[in-house]
């Protein structure tokens, strides 16, 4: 997860800092300029604080280093205390910083910020959260890195990076090769030092030689690292196009954004073979983008002014471009600009006013608001039958998915009531019987270890009755997350990624046996990012 930011309206504030936040660093004397002394927890005390001053590596970058007790360790933000005096919490300042990097923006009680990474609620019952739970972060309703394929075999590999460690450490891409039969042997898999601390993971393939790169996107800090109070963003990749499993020595980089923008990677945008450099900058509502070689470098306004726009760029017209599109959860607003019309001219589709999230305020119960979805597609008449973007959102409060198959052509919502939204996870990108239109699934989990099960609908354009099919695994539990990812078996069909956040064990549910049987690999500890 991304640590520190830097607040856009005051550089001499390094930490992202709401004024209805307990979490805060200011100058601690006004007369000394440049001493910071920040603050975790509450305010007023019991509250941890420390003095720093530039330049003062921990505050280089993205980060701000504790280096005593009692809450050692990187992320003035979030910290890891003891299990019963001073439990795992993430602040509301972090919450923010995670929902602007990571795209999803859910509100989220007070009670619940001391589980979000745990999705488990110790003081209230792992049972039942309703429109509460926190599906936050890494282990979100995003769609992963739908063209991880750093081998060029048509087939998804698995990967994870890791964040350093420690200020001025490089972090590593880790990925098990589809070629290789996903094969942990020496010499077989890809292990490439590449970030570093604050960076956020971008594998796509900018060289436009059909392979993933490894690519990380660092906001702010200066090019050496070495300026916390730089905004520039800069992109690093090394290309796989020679020997993939060889160091990367000598990263690419070009400065291209700034703090705060939220990297969207994976967009083919020019016509020209290699995806470009994309950023969806919520402070201004405007999606920048340019190619490599910068013959192309355009912004256009789409969405309003607010970190909270969640933008879902992706083939949605018949061209091969990518198009540009947000839903607004303060609005229940989805937003699209075609390729075809150069970006220009936008279509806007609302949903229902009971997605628009809620607070408590009294005189009814508060709700998180509709979830959107990425990685719905449905067929699409482009000179032949093809899968395209279409647009959902799940609606915690009733289980329903509300269902946009033709965005462009109709503003008609499907709505279907399929799952019980209090605790099921919804998983997109999953097309069972191959008619290129995303199926209704679900993951299920009472309790903290027992089983959980897989329902999934096969989805029709005009009914919500489809075939059903459950998968049920004794072995997964609520803390369990699920993806539907691109092929990885060479069926043409998605297959399930399974994630256990902890020991970072991922299977993988295979298409190829209508999701009866699954593969399994270690690839790392709980640090580490899923690609």
């Amino acid at each position: 997860m991304p640590t520190l930011d830097l607040h856009p309206t005051n550089t001499r504030d390094p930490c992202a800092v709401h004024p209805w936040e307990t979490d805060s660093c200011h100058d601690a004397y006004p007369a000394d300029a440049g001493l910071l002394e920040c603050h975790v927890g509450e305010n007023p005390p019991p509250s941890y604080w420390e003095n720093k001053v530039p330049p003062d590596p921990a505050l280089k970058g993205m980060s701000f280093a504790f280096a005593s007790p009692p809450r050692n360790g990187i992320n003035v933000m979030s910290y890891r205390g003891h299990k019963t005096t001073d439990t795992y919490s993430i602040s509301g300042s972090q919450i923010e910083v995670g929902r602007k990097y990571l795209r999803w923006d859910v509100p989220i009680r007070d009670k619940e910020k001391t589980i979000i990474l745990r999705n488990i609620n110790q003081a209230y019952g792992p049972y039942y959260l309703s429109g509460d739970r926190p599906f936050l972060g890494n282990w979100n309703l995003r769609e992963p890195a739908d063209k991880l394929d750093f081998d060029g075999d048509g087939r998804r590999d698995i990967g994870v990076w890791y964040p350093p460690t420690s200020m001025g450490g490089t972090g590593y891409f880790f990925v098990l090769l589809s070629h290789e039969g996903f094969s942990q042997d020496g010499g077989k898999y890809l292990w490439v030092g590449l970030g570093g601390l604050g960076d956020i993971p971008v594998p796509a393939d900018y060289n436009g030689d059909g392979r993933t790169d490894v690519a990380v996107f660092q906001p702010g800090g200066g090019l050496n690292r070495n300026d916390q109070y730089n905004v520039d963003a800069y992109w690093r990749w090394c290309p796989t196009n020679s020997v993939p499993e060889a160091p990367c020595t000598s990263p690419q980089y070009l400065q291209y954004g700034r703090r705060g923008d939220i990297p969207q990677p994976g967009l083919e945008l020019d016509g020209a073979a290699g995806d470009e450099l994309s950023v969806y900058r919520p402070s201004g509502g405007t999606w920048h983008f340019r190619n490599l070689s910068g013959s192309m470098n355009m912004q256009r306004s789409i969405g309003t002014a607010n970190a909270g726009v969640v933008p879902l760029g992706g083939l949605y017209d018949c061209d091969s471009l990518g198009d540009l599109a947000v839903y607004e959860p303060a609005l229940a607003k989805f937003t699209l600009l075609p390729s075809e019309n150069n970006w220009n001219g936008s279509i806007t589709r609302y949903f229902d006013d009971d997605f628009i999230p809620k607070a408590d305020g009294g005189t009814s119960r508060d709700r998180s608001g509709g979830m959107p979805l990425a990685g719905i597609y449905a067929p699409r008449y482009c000179r032949w039958w093809v899968p395209r973007r279409s647009f959902a959102v799940f609606f915690p409060d009733d289980g329903t998915w509300n269902i946009l198959w033709t965005p462009i052509e109709s503003s008609t919502v499907l709505s279907c009531q399929y799952g019980n939204g209090s605790i099921d996870q919804p998983i997109a990108n999953i097309d069972r019987n191959a008619d290129n239109r995303t199926e209704m699934a679900l993951f299920r989990a009472y309790s903290y270890n027992g089983p959980g099960t897989v329902y999934m609908r096969n989805s029709l354009s005009t009914a919500c009755n489809g075939t059903n099919r459950n998968v049920s695994w004794s072995s997964y539990s609520v803390r369990r997350r699920l993806f539907g990812v691109r092929d990885m078996t060479g069926d043409g069909k998605p297959d399930i990624l399974v994630v256990d956040p902890e020991p970072m064990i991922i299977d993988w549910i295979e298409s190829e046996t209508d999701y009866g049987s699954k593969q399994s690999r270690s690839i790392g500890g709980e640090t580490a990012v899923v690609l």
